[in-house]
Formats: structure tokens, C-alpha cells, sequence
């Protein structure tokens, strides 16, 4: 019998047969095709997440970090404050290092510097007092000097004290200090004149905020001595 007689005889089973073929063939296509790059896309995707995750986690802990390390003095760019100098007659804000006082949840203070190089303090009594520090090194000698010279701009009205502090020994040890002044809020520079009293140096000069309630933003222009 010869094949083409088998193929009439037999057409049914070779229907079949060449049907399953072609499926098994389709199938093979489908998958190489469609199944595995869908496969390693999943798996691409399932890295990339895994990835993110880990970094999330990490800057995480950065910040759990960060929120346990204690507030330091800071300028509006980031730049450091400028290392002290030998001051006199100069402008002290611009020879001194400033360091904030404040009780954590209770008061603030803040120092920044802006655009045009004004030292800005904002601060916020709630329970507590709060002020700035200037420090110098050497020791500011303030002998012949009658007053020191504040001038600047104020949002809102707010009670100061100044503080003078020297090293007594291995301590600094307030030694002199100003009556307690109202500072008037003004958009203008204006300079409000503060007495001294005091024939000797000290390394650190104070602005004590001590009302409770009160809160401002204080941008210094200048703080000088005069006679």
C-alpha cells in the first residue's frame, strides 16, 4: 500500500498527530516569547524593590541617628562660622563663634546667616529662656569702653540682657552684666546703645532672651564697642 493510500486510510490519526505538532510547537514559541522575558522582568522588579527597601532602611537609620546628636550653630549656606580673630573696635559678630542656649522643648535659638552677611537669630520662649553666646579667642579686652552697640531689625518686640563672662580658673564665670532693655520691633537698622561697666577682658559676650512667652527674629547688622 503506498503512503498516499495509508495517509487516505488513516487521515483521522494523521489529523491528530499534526495538529498536536503544531500546539506543541505554538506552545514552545509562547514560552521562549512571552513567558520567559515576562519571568525575568518580574525578577528585574523584584531586585529593584529588595534594593530600595535596603536604602530606605538605611537612611532610616540616618536620620534616627541624626535626631540624636545635639544642635550646633549653622549658617545659611552651610559654610562654617569664620575662625576667631583678635578683636577690638571691629565689628564682634564677625570675630567671634556664636553658639546657641535653649532648652529642648521647652525654648529655642537659632543663628543663620543671610544673603547680605546679617547674623540672624530667631528664638522662641515657651518655658525657658533662651539667648546666644559670641565667644572670642583671645579674651576681648573691653577696658576705656562705656557701651556696646547693637544694631539691627526686630520682628516683634522682645526683653534683652546682656551677660560678659571670663575665665575664672578652668570656668567661665559671668563677671558683669547689662540692666534688662526692651527692644522695640523696627524694620529699619536701628542701634540701641547697652552700658558697660567692666576694666578687664572676657571670652564671652551673651545676649540673654529670659521672658517667658516672648519670640522674635533678630537680624544683627553689628555688635561694637564704643566709648
Amino acid at each position: 500500500m503506498s503512503i498516499v493510500d495509508r495517509i487516505k486510510k488513516h487521515w483521522l490519526s494523521g489529523a491528530i498527530l499534526l495538529a498536536s505538532s503544531c500546539i506543541s510547537a505554538t506552545w514552545i514559541t509562547s514560552t521562549e516569547l512571552l513567558v520567559k522575558p515576562r519571568d525575568f522582568t518580574i525578577e528585574q522588579q523584584r531586585a529593584t524593590i529588595e534594593n530600595l527597601e535596603e536604602k530606605i532602611k538605611n537612611c532610616q537609620a540616618k536620620i534616627h541617628e541624626l535626631e540624636k546628636q545635639p544642635i550646633s550653630p549653622v549658617t545659611s549656606g552651610g559654610e562654617p562660622e569664620p575662625a576667631p580673630i583678635p578683636c577690638r573696635l571691629n565689628n564682634l559678630i564677625n570675630c567671634s563663634v556664636t553658639k546657641p542656649i535653649y532648652s529642648v522643648d521647652r525654648s529655642f535659638s537659632t543663628i543663620s546667616r543671610d544673603s547680605s552677611g546679617k547674623t540672624v537669630i530667631d528664638f522662641s520662649n515657651d518655658q525657658e529662656f533662651s539667648g546666644v553666646a559670641f565667644l572670642f579667642t583671645p579674651a576681648l579686652d573691653v577696658r576705656g569702653f562705656t557701651q556696646l552697640d547693637i544694631s539691627c531689625t526686630v520682628t516683634r518686640k522682645f526683653t534683652l540682657r546682656i551677660e560678659y563672662k571670663a575665665r575664672v580658673g578652668s570656668e567661665i564665670k559671668e563677671v558683669t552684666s547689662s540692666d534688662y532693655r526692651d527692644f522695640p520691633a523696627t524694620r529699619r537698622v536701628s542701634t540701641i546703645p547697652m552700658p558697660l561697666k567692666y576694666d578687664g577682658t572676657v571670652d564671652e559676650i551673651t545676649l540673654m532672651f529670659y521672658v517667658k512667652g516672648q519670640a522674635s527674629q533678630v537680624a544683627i547688622e553689628s555688635i561694637r564697642l564704643s566709648k
